[in-house]
């Protein structure tokens, strides 16, 4: 085997583990888990892992390498901190190495745009859909678009009269919706765009049209088809981890054999971060956000993203720039944190903030002709406080900041550790769904908890109340999330905040 060639799958889960690997009830590609362990222990990740489905030549299309191998990545990141064993970076180098296989330049698909950019695009449930409806010529007249989830099972039924047109509009999330007497004419009261929006258009069925000429549009029923985008979040989430491995590799000789790797690993990081440039928007002294460009086939196309999907590109930034500072990540940063910091409110030491912040255009709400965004152009005001699961990415991004030393603080820390003690936590074993200490969790927010372990250092007994919440609710989850949450477990019982790796051996961070 080259110095340069990952170790495999089944060697590194046969060689994992300095003590016995648990049994496993599943081979690779089974949903089944190890349940004979705590969550939380090394055994008990290495069975899981054993047991997990490959994640190999897997696209994003569907969020998977976003919401799941990303993870998985994360996960292995943590269990190298946590145990300085370089099995878990030979993984990581593997899975990552197959990661960069499935960006869109390499795969040779584009987005929305036509760009085919060092990114991994999506569709589903994350993107819009349209109908192209030709005219007499074949060339498309009219577009139809649905920018709600499942858009692909949305479909229109055009019935052409002698000057005019009817629309039957069907989706199985919303009530079908007809109209009569259309016209392709700007110039007309009964232009299609104008009228959909005011008569089938709505929050829950978001309903659009774009005319592309005068000519009849050709009768029939089209069904739709996605539309791809590449979100700044997904791009976050996915080299993240990559950057990670980049500056393992620079800071431990022991793991010399990945450098060439490592160099890759960063550069890719790096031009995906660039791709998302054109999305940046600064406000003042001190704010920044990534905005979705207009006409981008996303539900909130013109808007101010969420402070979590913001922040997910900047944990990339941060690991990036402890490798090598950089000024245009420090900006971007700082104003990232200075953002978040300005808008969120202290109830007690209890860092309180929402989904979106009370700046955007979503906290505000807006009238049709109020905001320019082609595929939601009205909305009601959106101003519930941020969910458990989303503010996971927050905790992680401000402590990425703070270890990178670009304007997070302890206090901001100390902040929002108070925050699960005061707002998350209820009662010895069981947790809110939202930072402001409201909402019943679902099982999907119970199973992403485990992620607000990179500020255990400053929240005495989050470990142990996250342990107790798992028992409890019986380890509701599966997939990465399940070995991320073991990972931090693992690393924070073992204070991984505190140590480096110098060859297989631990040291305290500093020495």
């Amino acid at each position: 085997m080259s110095p340069q060639t990952p170790v495999s799958r089944r060697t590194l889960i046969a060689a994992l583990a300095a003590t016995p690997i648990l049994s496993v009830a599943a081979t690779s590609g089974s949903r089944a888990y190890a349940a004979t362990a705590d969550i939380g222990t090394r055994a008990r990740y290495d069975a899981d892992y054993a047991a997990f489905p490959t994640t190999l030549g897997v696209s994003n299309e569907a969020g998977s390498l976003a919401w799941g191998t990303a993870y998985v990545m994360n996960s292995l990141v943590r269990m190298y901190e946590a145990t300085c064993d370089p099995r878990y970076v030979d993984e990581l180098a593997r899975i990552g190495a197959d990661l960069l296989a499935q960006r869109d330049s390499v795969r040779g698909v584009t987005d929305y745009q036509g760009r085919s950019g060092p990114v991994w695009r999506t569709a589903g449930n994350y993107t819009a859909g349209v109908a192209e409806i030709p005219g007499s010529d074949g060339t498309a007249v009219l577009d139809i678009r649905w920018a709600g989830i499942r858009a692909v099972e949305a479909s229109v039924e055009v019935v052409p009269t002698s000057d005019t047109f009817t629309l039957h509009l069907h989706h199985p999330l919303a009530t079908s919706r007809t109209l009569t007497g259309l016209s392709l004419d700007p110039a007309s009261a009964d232009f299609v765009e104008t009228r959909i929006v005011a008569e089938a258009y709505a929050s829950n069925a978001r309903w659009t049209a774009v005319a592309h000429g005068t000519g009849a549009p050709a009768g029939g029923t089209y069904g739709f088809t996605p539309l791809y985008y590449a979100y700044a979040v997904h791009t976050g989430q996915i080299s993240y981890p990559l950057a990670a491995f980049a500056r393992l590799v620079k800071e431990n000789p022991a793991l010399s054999k990945h450098r060439r790797l490592a160099a890759t690993f960063r550069q890719a990081a790096i031009d995906a971060v660039a791709f998302h440039d054109d999305e940046w928007v600064e406000s003042g002294a001190d704010r920044g956000d990534y905005v979705w460009p207009v006409g981008a086939p996303v539900p909130f196309d013109g808007t101010i993203q969420p402070f979590n999907q913001t922040q997910g590109l900047g944990q990339t930034m941060a690991e990036l720039h402890r490798i090598e500072p950089n000024e245009a990540y420090a900006n971007k940063l700082t104003r990232m944190v200075r953002s978040w910091r300005a808008d969120r409110r202290l109830e007690g030491d209890a860092a309180v903030w929402n989904y979106w912040p009370t700046y955007s255009e979503l906290y505000r709400g807006w009238r049709v002709g109020e905001v320019e965004s082609t595929y939601t152009p009205a909305y009601g005001a959106s101003r519930q406080a941020e969910d458990v699961s989303h503010a996971a990415i927050t905790v992680e991004f401000l402590r990425a900041a703070y270890a990178a030393g670009v304007e997070a603080t302890e206090t901001d820390l100390r902040n929002v550790a108070a925050t699960y003690r005061d707002k998350v936590s209820r009662g010895a074993d069981q947790i809110w769904g939202r930072v402001d200490g409201a909402t019943e969790a679902s099982t999907a927010y119970i199973a992403q908890i485990g992620r607000w372990l990179p500020i255990d250092q400053y929240g005495p007994g989050m470990e142990e109340h996250i342990r107790a919440v798992y028992r409890r609710a019986e380890e509701p989850f599966g997939g990465g999330s399940r070995l991320l949450n073991t990972a931090y477990l693992v690393w924070a019982s073992v204070d991984g905040w505190g140590q480096v790796c110098r060859g297989r051996v631990p040291f305290p961070a500093g020495r």
